[in-house]
């Protein structure tokens, strides 16, 4: 039986993934290194592929605040040698809550607007807006 040593230390698959966590969590930690706060403390995620760098953070916010820097941090990385030609920004979203359920609201007119619908109804030659707004109309007086 192997040790977890001989495992996690050889050519085996684990051994490939545990390096290249670790090539992952540096790259992460390097562009930490380079970014403003609060900005350093919001990246989530990197990824290094063909030249393009993928930043992941939680939110659209952020993301925003992260293309605003992205220039400056292209030009950092590129002196670290990192063969960085591009950077773009993705929201990784949290999956670990759950979002909050979204609740219809009923609209309502103003009994007085309903009231301005009728009348307009009324004076208007084409029956399907008529109805339309007949229909409408019935928002403002409980129906």
């Amino acid at each position: 039986m192997k040790s977890l040593r001989n495992i996690v230390g050889g050519d085996s698959t684990p051994a490939k993934l545990g390096k290249k966590l670790a090539d992952y969590n540096a790259l992460c930690k390097l562009v930490r290194g380079n970014l403003p706060p609060p900005l350093d403390q919001q990246l989530k995620a990197t990824v290094l592929q063909a030249g393009v760098l993928s930043l992941f953070v939680s939110s659209p916010v952020w993301a925003s605040r992260l293309r605003y820097a992205a220039p400056q941090l292209l030009e950092q990385l590129q002196q670290h040698g990192l063969g960085v030609e591009r950077i773009r920004t993705r929201i990784l979203l949290d999956t670990t809550t759950k979002p909050a359920s979204l609740k219809h609201k009923t609209l309502s007119l103003s009994k007085h607007n309903g009231e301005i619908l009728r009348q307009t109804a009324a004076s208007i030659g084409d029956p399907k807006l008529s109805e339309a707004l007949l229909k409408l109309s019935r928002h403002g007086d409980g129906e």
